[in-house]
């Protein structure tokens, strides 16, 4: 029986000895383990934090896409009226369909004797009302004889030339004019009755090149306002 008895008393010590081991391994593992559930959390409040900065930087950019368009349309709808104003003021080329008309004076071996030959002659009042039926038929741009006219553009008769822009031409006189092809043609057959006695002819154009005034270089191209030739 003495043997139990040591052999029980030595259980009983290792019991007690070993309680204080098993007591501090079980702390440290709960300290670790909300060591760890703080990282966790801080993880995930670092990637919510992440994830609000990614969708607010996203809306940024968004906005920064819808305002560069608008100024993308905001810039070409400027230039499209630069060139509208430039078309109109003659400092640019126009090609669009249109009508070209030619204005000579008659045949001298056509006219009575004893008439005024000055009547079967083109006159600088000619090309004005025909310039001007032209403009109110909604002519974009008009030319005569390869001059473009602006709105300061002179028609002078000079004895027996005329004087256009900025040269002197003898007849034939062909006009030019870009525009709805329509009303230009119509503004021209109602304009005949006034060149009775003289030449002319009407022509349709397709694809009618009016060149610009001389004088004058685009601003929309970026190549300077106004230049001398």
């Amino acid at each position: 029986m003495r043997w139990l008895k040591a052999a029980l008393l030595l259980a009983v010590g290792l019991g007690l000895g070993l309680a204080p081991a098993i007591f501090l391994g079980n702390s440290q593992s709960a300290k670790a383990e909300a060591e760890l559930l703080r990282e966790v959390e801080r993880q995930e409040s670092l990637l919510r934090y992440l994830s609000e900065e990614e969708s607010e930087l996203e809306r940024w950019l968004e906005l920064a896409k819808q305002e560069a368009a608008a100024q993308t349309d905001w810039s070409a709808a400027l230039r499209a009226r630069v060139i509208e104003a430039e078309e109109v003021a003659g400092m640019r080329e126009v090609l669009g369909p249109g009508v070209t008309l030619e204005l000579s004076d008659a045949p001298r071996e056509r006219i009575p004797a004893g008439i005024d030959y000055a009547y079967f002659l083109v006159h600088d009042q000619d090309l004005l009302y025909i310039v001007n039926e032209l403009r109110a038929a909604g002519a974009k741009a008009i030319a005569i004889n390869g001059e473009r006219l602006t709105a300061s553009s002179p028609i002078i008769c000079r004895g027996p030339t005329i004087y256009i822009a900025r040269n002197s031409f003898t007849p034939p006189y062909l006009v030019s004019a870009v525009g709805q092809q329509g009303e230009l043609l119509q503004a021209a057959r109602e304009a005949s009755p006034r060149f009775m006695g003289i030449s002319y002819t009407i022509r349709a154009e397709e694809a009618l090149l009016v060149p610009s005034a001389r004088n004058f270089r685009s601003v929309a191209e970026g190549r300077g306002d106004q230049s001398a030739e």
